[in-house]
């Protein structure tokens, strides 16, 4: 990921050999570290940026960070997360599987909408803020979402 600032964020998995390193990294678009977050990573779930530079990751929990790699506070609701994180203009999250939820940037749940089958496909969001999928039960069906 990259932020308005060019600033650049990847994640280093867990490895067997040296867990020392894993966890969230910003570079400098210089190339040089910034800061890292440390944590066991989830290798499911890709982080996000909302619109207002916050940092949205799966590392040893559900966790937001700000733009400098404080931690601003762990979600309740991590056990949710299965799919990759997206923020949409008004920095709200979501993420997927057989349900797709929706956090605020505070943390609160306010969507929840539960599918027939795994979405397999990762969500996109439009200009108007709508939400797009695919599902491969039902034919393949492609989703709408407001």
């Amino acid at each position: 990921m990259v932020d308005s600032q060019g600033h650049i964020y990847f994640l280093l998995r867990n490895t067997p050999s040296d867990t020392s390193v894993t966890g969230l990294y910003s570079i400098k678009s210089d190339g040089t570290l910034r800061w890292k977050f440390p944590g066991k990573v989830n290798s499911y779930c890709e982080p996000t940026i909302d619109w207002d530079g916050n940092i949205y990751v799966y590392m040893d929990g559900f966790n937001t960070l700000n733009n400098i790699g404080e931690l601003r506070f762990k979600f309740e609701q991590s056990n949710y997360l299965t799919g990759p994180l997206i923020s949409d203009r008004n920095s709200n999250i979501y993420t997927f599987s057989s349900t797709l939820w929706g956090f605020t940037s505070e943390g609160g749940l306010f969507l929840q909408v539960s599918f027939p089958c795994e979405v397999f496909s990762e969500f996109a969001i439009d200009n108007q803020g709508y939400l797009f999928g695919g599902l491969p039960c039902n034919e393949n069906q492609i989703i709408k979402i407001n």
